[in-house]
């Protein structure tokens, strides 16, 4: 009878060669923790910071809206310009008076005013403090405001349904594991069972007979049938048949 130990492998060790791989250390183990509500606080805020630029858009929308239907001209004066510089060049952001003190913003980008220039204001008749300057609203336009607003939903809507997504995976797998066992405990039982059954071959040269009468081997062999009909492709039952092909048992 063949040898399990032949000239051109070594001796098999099967608690070396079946042993899970060890573990990334605490550090990992805490990487793996905080990965999921890192995550779902970086969404949070993503999502939260979208939600509120659409709600301005919206409303500005609303606003421009409803000026042009039942706004009032009045002359407001700028009080202040201020500059900031980008990738995209200069951005010119006005500060104008008008009526009793009331200010409105105009950031449209326009450098054609100055401090002390006069400029059209349109207000709400009913709500003064919702204006716009002539040339804000004049430029306020859905060609931009759609898209932008698309722009904001969709990746937020991703975002969501990506989450959602993996919370349903979450809950599908607690069920699994909670009707069919932990695969990772199945996934060690069988290393384990794999490892006895080749110190078996290895000791007896070999393979375990059910109708021995030994309860252990009686077992091994059971485990043997029935790993092949449940995960016939698992690195366990491959490595256990490979084995028993190379000592032609």
């Amino acid at each position: 009878m063949t040898s399990a130990t032949t000239s051109g492998a070594p001796g098999f060790r099967p608690r070396s060669v079946l042993a899970s791989p060890a573990p990334g250390g605490r550090w990992a183990t805490v990487k793996k923790a905080l990965a999921v509500p890192v995550g779902l606080l970086a969404t949070a805020a993503f999502v939260g910071v979208a939600a509120l630029m659409i709600a301005f858009l919206v409303r500005e929308d609303a606003l421009a809206r409803d000026l042009r239907a039942d706004g009032v001209a009045t002359t407001g004066v700028v009080t202040a310009v201020t500059v900031t510089g980008g990738r995209g060049g200069l951005n010119y952001r006005l500060d104008v008076t008008y009526l009793d003190g009331l200010t409105t913003v105009d950031g449209s980008g326009c450098p054609c005013s100055l401090v002390g220039d006069q400029v059209t204001v349109v207000h709400d008749p009913h709500d003064p403090e919702r204006a716009m300057t002539a040339g804000r609203l004049a430029g306020w336009t859905r060609w931009w405001f759609l898209p932008a607003v698309l722009l904001l939903v969709l990746p937020s809507g991703l975002v969501v349904v990506g989450w959602a997504s993996l919370g349903g995976q979450v809950v599908a797998q607690r069920y699994r594991v909670a009707r069919y066992g932990d695969p990772r405990v199945h996934a060690a039982e069988r290393a384990r069972r794999a490892g006895e059954y080749v110190a078996f071959v290895n000791e007896h040269q070999r393979r375990p007979e059910p109708t021995s009468g030994d309860v252990v081997e009686a077992g091994l062999a059971s485990w043997w049938v029935a790993v092949q009909e449940d995960a016939p492709d698992c690195r366990e039952t491959r490595l256990v048949a490979d084995i028993l092909a190379l000592t032609r048992l």
